[in-house]
């Protein structure tokens, strides 16, 4: 396949990244223990999961299965806006309109491997599932902020400590 009947393809369209979608609301307490504070979707060029190229349906963390969104659920240790030479316009890797020559094919691979040069890690099943939870419990004024035994520790912050959990505490659990 020559370049530009690459650009034209149902390959790209489908399999691969054109844009991230913020996870919006991930609690300060999860993404501190967690390190997920920079999460992203990956979505094709049909604004679908990557993991799920040809199923239409939303593209909210919350609002997928995590099975649906495995392979397309990243976390950046950086904020990926600040990426240099990355994005042709953030959050998008490409514009449709260019690629009528080898050298926007070029681009946008090049675009692609510098994002993914950048330190990343893509989300498994289970990261993704505790991800979905704490954005469906997110009340970061009551909650324990990186709690070994959250969601089970559920005592005052001097408490906390005596069950020998090691955390820090936004607020007060009544």
């Amino acid at each position: 396949m020559n370049k530009k009947d690459f650009w034209y393809s149902n390959y790209r369209w489908l399999y691969l990244p054109y844009a991230l979608d913020s996870v919006n609301n991930i609690p300060s307490w999860h993404s501190s223990s967690t390190g997920t504070k920079y999460t992203f979707i990956i979505l094709n060029r049909n604004y679908n999961l990557i993991s799920r190229p040809e199923t239409r349906g939303s593209s909210t963390i919350t609002n997928r299965f995590a099975e649906e969104l495995v392979g397309s659920v990243v976390s950046f240790t950086r904020y990926p806006e600040d990426f240099k030479n990355v994005w042709h316009s953030y959050p998008y890797l490409y514009n449709d309109e260019v690629g009528e020559n080898n050298k926007s094919v070029e681009d946008y691979l090049e675009r692609l491997t510098k994002l993914f040069t950048h330190r990343h890690k893509f989300l498994s099943h289970d990261q993704i599932e505790s991800l979905q939870d704490s954005i469906d419990q997110n009340d970061d004024y009551d909650q324990h902020l990186a709690c070994d035994g959250w969601p089970n520790c559920d005592s005052m912050p001097e408490l906390c400590q005596d069950y020998g959990h090691k955390s820090q505490m936004i607020g007060f659990k009544d």
